[in-house]
């Protein structure tokens, strides 16, 4: 009876180690195949999630708070002023090796006022956190900033703005496309006018 209870632990371990191998080897070949998306594939497709997640909630509440501190566009409505001063703030934050946060805070014109350089400093960490974790998963990335004024919405590579509309011609963009190896993970955000 413990010569079989002995056996049968040992069948289970071999069993283990032969299914862990076979994991191995299955990833392995999807890595390898560019038709199917691997484990670094799904890793970005995270990271696009945790972008937009960054982009539509913590970007927009800053430009919200502060839009009414930059001369940048203050000619234009306030919602459209929001929308350009996060599309400025991104493009500064989203770079691989992002300005200090003061630095930042004078590009935009932004006036000095009571923890705005703290709130530039914590999308600063959250955006250097990120392009971090992005660099280590080793496929080829990129922000693709690239558009054309006035043309309609493309609605296979971009996402119109919050209430914006998409029928009007793109003005600008809001926030990047996420690329990884040519193939789009996260379509641009768009404003329309």
């Amino acid at each position: 009876m413990r010569r079989g209870a002995t056996e049968h632990q040992r069948m289970w371990q071999h069993i283990n180690r032969l299914e862990r191998q076979l994991g191995s080897l299955l990833a392995a070949q999807l890595d390898q195949r560019g038709d199917l998306a691997g484990t670094q594939h799904c890793e970005h497709q995270e990271l696009s999630r945790q972008t937009r997640t960054l982009v539509e909630q913590q970007f927009q509440n800053f430009s919200r708070q502060y839009s009414d501190r930059t001369d940048i566009a203050r000619h234009r409505p306030n919602r459209e002023r929001t929308a350009l001063l996060m599309s400025k703030l991104i493009q500064h934050l989203l770079d691989k090796a992002p300005a200090s946060s003061w630095s930042i805070q004078q590009s935009l014109r932004l006036a000095d006022s009571p923890g705005i350089e703290a709130a530039i400093n914590r999308l600063r960490t959250e955006c250097v956190a990120l392009t971090e974790r992005i660099a280590k998963i080793g496929l080829a990335h990129e922000w693709s900033y690239a558009y054309t004024a006035g043309a309609p919405l493309a609605p296979e590579r971009q996402d119109i703005w919050a209430s914006c509309d998409p029928e009007a011609s793109v003005s600008f963009v809001v926030a990047p496309a996420y690329l990884v190896e040519g193939r789009i993970y996260g379509r641009q955000l768009v404003y329309t006018a």
